[in-house]
Order: structure tokens, then sequence, then C-alpha cells
């Protein structure tokens, strides 16, 4: 039997795993056990349909299909606290940032070339502008 391809089902398996990795409020949680639903109803109804099992799935969405079918919504805690006080929310990241502070600080240790100076400093001020 030819294997059943259903797009997105990883994608939301992922982003229930991430969504619930962190608080979580109560509205945000009845989102996703609704879209969960939908998606098992969905692929439910797609199996059924070519009569086919979770087994026909591909490995990624199979696996995805069973960790979405394993959830226990009614075990997550929801969030009581204000969720702007959410840090995951405010975090960011910096591409190449390490390798610039590597070069600023191996620029710095080689001694005190004014021009080399010069140029961190003008390096750090861009950066923090």
């Amino acid at each position: 039997m030819a294997k059943i391809r259903i797009t997105g089902l990883v994608k939301l398996a992922n982003l229930v795993r991430s969504d619930l990795s962190r608080p979580i409020s109560a509205g945000r949680l009845g989102s996703l056990r609704n879209n969960v639903a939908n998606a098992i109803e969905m692929v439910r109804g797609v199996l059924e349909k070519h009569g086919a099992r979770a087994s026909s799935l591909p490995t990624p969405s199979r696996r995805a299909y069973e960790f979405l079918l394993a959830l226990r919504f009614d075990a997550v805690e929801t969030q009581k606290a204000d969720p702007s006080n959410n840090c995951a929310s405010a975090s960011s990241s910096f591409r190449g940032l390490q390798r610039s502070l590597r070069t600023i600080v191996a620029e710095l240790a080689e001694g005190p070339e004014t021009e080399a100076c010069e140029q961190v400093l003008a390096t750090i001020n861009r950066l923090t502008d």
C-alpha cells in the first residue's frame, strides 16, 4: 500500500510541543486542543477513506500523529500570572554575535593599536545603537 502524505501534521506537532514546553494561557491551551482535535479527525478521515492505518503514514507524520493522539490536555497546567511577563516571548537572538565578540576580544588582546581600538569601539557603538 502506498504511503499517505498529510501536509502540516509534523509542523502542528512541533508547534504543540513548543507551546507546551513553557507556561501557557488557558485560551491558548483551548486553541491548541481544538487544533489537535481537528487534525486528529482529519487524519482519521483520510486513513478511513483510503482504508489505511497509521502505519501507512511516513515515519515523521506517523510519529507526529501518535504524539498528538497521546496528548492529555487536562494534565497541562495553565499560566495564572500576567502573560506579558513571559521571558520566552521577550527573548532575542543575534546571528554572528558570538563570532563578532571573539573578533573584538582577539583584537583587544593584540595590544593597544590605536586604529584597531578605534575600529573595535566603532563596532561596539554600532552594535549597541
